[in-house]
């Protein structure tokens, strides 16, 4: 029902974040992908849809017109281009779709505030819009920053503990104690709650890795994880 992934370069955490689009890739095609993410830059509203009618990458285009996107709008989240402009956290998503052979549709959408409201609120209107439809969301957030590689998988690993409860109350909870420890802790307590009112089940947590691991440099490091919300 869903996935929450990490969105640095692809260097780093493609290799962390491909566990998650195995797992979806041995399921059935969704009729729509919900991809939330933060405004890292918070330049537009407190949450936003993209309104572009599609994304265009090195692989295709990617639709994002579907009915799905029409509810969000009438539940009052805003369709803005501002918080999308210089956003990386959802379009770092869309190759692995499309090497998934999915083009669309896709509803792009970000966080630029992530308190407790907004996130109830995003989760609410997600779960109104998806209805009955088969839908699969995906938030997209690295863990800690910029700590060395030890002191970063402690961070992590209280994160991961709140993040495996499927409760994105004591998710944001937790990082609120930690505000080094994730960078999109609204996107991921939004669709954790989500998944929750649409009948998901156990979170699973698939692979964890710094960027050390990948790069070398273990005295400062991003923390990513994969992890998968299946259906009860």
């Amino acid at each position: 029902m869903a996935l929450l992934v990490p969105h640095a370069a692809l260097f780093y955490s493609g290799p962390v974040a491909a566990h998650a689009y195995l797992r979806l890739a041995e399921g059935r095609e969704p009729a729509v992908i919900v991809i939330v993410g933060p405004d890292h830059h918070g330049v537009g509203p407190a949450v936003a849809v993209a309104p572009h009618a599609r994304w265009r990458t090195p692989l295709g285009d990617v639709t994002t017109d579907h009915p799905v996107k029409d509810a969000l709008r009438r539940r009052g989240i805003a369709l803005d281009a501002r918080g999308h402009r210089s956003e990386h956290s959802v379009e770092v998503q869309l190759p692995f779709l499309q090497l998934l052979g999915f083009h669309g549709p896709v509803v792009p959408v970000v966080m630029a505030e992530h308190d407790l409201d907004a996130v109830w609120d995003l989760a609410g209107a997600i779960a109104s819009a998806a209805g009955d439809r088969e839908v699969v969301l995906i938030a997209s957030t690295d863990l800690s920053h910029y700590l060395p590689h030890d002191q970063a998988v402690q961070a992590d690993r209280a994160v991961l503990d709140a993040l495996a409860s499927g409760d994105g109350r004591r998710l944001l909870d937790v990082v609120g104690q930690r505000p080094e420890g994730m960078c999109g802790a609204g996107p991921a307590a939004a669709v954790l709650e989500a998944a929750r009112r649409l009948g998901g089940g156990r979170v699973e947590v698939l692979r964890y890795a710094t960027s050390g691991e990948v790069g070398g440099e273990r005295d400062s490091v991003v923390g990513y994880a994969a992890a998968v919300v299946g259906a009860v």
